[in-house]
């Protein structure tokens, strides 16, 4: 197979992505004490019914912070895709000072794209465990 450097570059990230999120979530899960499971068996749960009513509603909140720093990560991963001429923002960069010469000016236009990224994924963050751990009555409270 033959793939254009888009597909080549948004399969390789999503691969990453994709591992990162499901350490992410396994680690979130196993978090949870075993008390918790047990609860639920005893008061006659399925296993589906534990993990939809117990288990995932307490693991979101500790899977929140690195889920954010992951999709942040991957943005800034994409800057990569231009070594595989992937047309994104760092080789429009690039090609923008080899006809103006202007390198300053134009990497500190595409470092404030970034921070416009990025930024607001981070409140966006700390806003979702705020909110879940409120939501949680303060269980798992993140600093």
């Amino acid at each position: 197979f033959a793939f254009s450097g888009f597909w080549s570059a948004a399969i390789a990230l999503s691969i990453g992505a994709a591992g990162y999120t499901a350490a992410i979530y396994r680690a979130a899960i196993r978090s949870i004490a075993t008390g918790q499971w047990e609860a639920g068996y005893s008061v006659g749960l399925t296993r589906g019914q534990i993990y939809r009513s117990t288990i995932l509603p307490q693991a979101a909140l500790p899977a929140i912070g690195p889920t954010v720093n992951m999709v942040i990560y991957t943005i800034k991963g994409t800057s990569l895709a231009s070594i595989i001429t992937v047309n994104e923002m760092t080789l429009r960069a690039e090609s923008t000072v080899a006809q103006y010469s202007q390198p300053l000016a134009t990497f500190m236009v595409l470092l404030a794209l970034y921070v416009a990224l990025t930024l607001p994924l981070g409140y966006l963050g700390r806003f979702l465990e705020r909110r879940f751990s409120a939501a949680l009555g303060g269980l798992g409270q993140m600093g």
